[in-house]
């Protein structure tokens, strides 16, 4: 196979990068480290290259032309790849690793954290951050975020590479063993709507899965979910102290189960959810990531 260079300079690619997406020239320059002059001159001198006009100046804001328009995306995809190679060089030289959780997988990751210790270079930092699976994806796109441990709920996303890390991970509901739904000899999917769902953690996830749930189990009556708390442990205080149940993975209120100020709702076809790990397209081989996601593996 013969090897064509190409003939468009790359750097230019990245300073008209620069400028359409701030669509701004000194916003651009500041960021690049350049004067305005210079950032203008990689611009002309890309436009002479391809022999077409690709920004417009008014009023000092830039207007893309239609040629611009579409360079403009290949551009994106350039300098996103040039990032991730940068990231996965890091991480063959260990570097700091930015990982995203999702507040479900709480219970895994800390039985994660000292396996990965362990196991990874002592030069290697691991920065985690807890957040939604949408907002943790954005993250990964953005390349904020080395890798994320999220439920499978879809991504839509071409940037992104997945793997799954566990299959049919139990989500219990719970509540106060005085509730009065405990009263019941045989409590079925549909007693659920009779009370008020404490959705914590990862209210998109919990938002998603459990009504699908309910409709698989032909309950079509609608939860009440207005009530969400910030994390689990804010769950387990209202569950406790009030009508409310709520819903987690077990590992979460294993301590509370085992003295009895919380108690299992006993359904049938416990609900699940599967985990992935995913990370921005050509991570997911980095044997730092990899490491990862194998400790990841064992926790689940």
């Amino acid at each position: 196979m013969i090897l064509k260079f190409p003939s468009i300079n790359t750097y230019h690619l990245v300073v008209f990068y620069f400028v359409a997406t701030h669509k701004n020239i000194s916003t651009a320059a500041e960021e690049l480290c350049l004067t305005q002059p210079t950032v203008t001159k990689h611009i002309k001198n890309l436009e002479n290259n391809l022999d077409m006009k690709l920004i417009e100046v008014k009023r000092k804001r830039v207007v893309l032309t239609s040629a611009g328009e579409g360079l403009y995306l290949y551009a994106r995809e350039i300098y996103s790849q040039a990032i991730a190679a940068e990231r996965y060089i890091e991480h063959m030289k260990y570097s700091n690793v930015n990982i995203g959780v999702s507040p479900l997988f709480v219970s895994a990751i800390s039985k994660a954290i000292n396996t990965l210790t362990d196991k990874l270079h002592s030069s290697v930092k691991i920065n985690i951050k807890f957040g939604s699976h949408m907002d943790l994806i954005e993250d990964v796109i953005d390349l904020k975020l080395d890798l994320a441990i999220v439920p499978d709920l879809g991504y839509g996303q071409d940037k992104v590479s997945n793997t799954r890390i566990a299959d049919a991970v139990k989500l219990m509901f719970f509540a106060s063993p005085a509730h009065v739904i405990f009263k019941k000899a045989k409590i079925q999917w549909k007693d659920l709507c009779n009370y008020p769902l404490l959705v914590g953690h990862e209210p998109f996830a919990t938002k998603k899965v459990i009504p699908d749930k309910m409709i698989a189990e032909g309950v079509h009556t609608p939860l009440n979910m207005d009530l969400t708390a910030n994390n689990i442990e804010c769950c387990k205080i209202l569950v406790r102290n009030g009508k409310n149940i709520s819903v987690c993975l077990k590992e979460d209120i294993e301590r509370e189960l085992n003295d009895g100020t919380l108690r299992i709702i006993p359904l049938p076809n416990p609900v699940t959810v599967e985990v992935e790990a995913v990370a921005h397209r050509g991570l997911l081989t980095s044997p730092i990531i990899q490491s990862i996601i194998s400790c990841m593996k064992a926790s689940f």
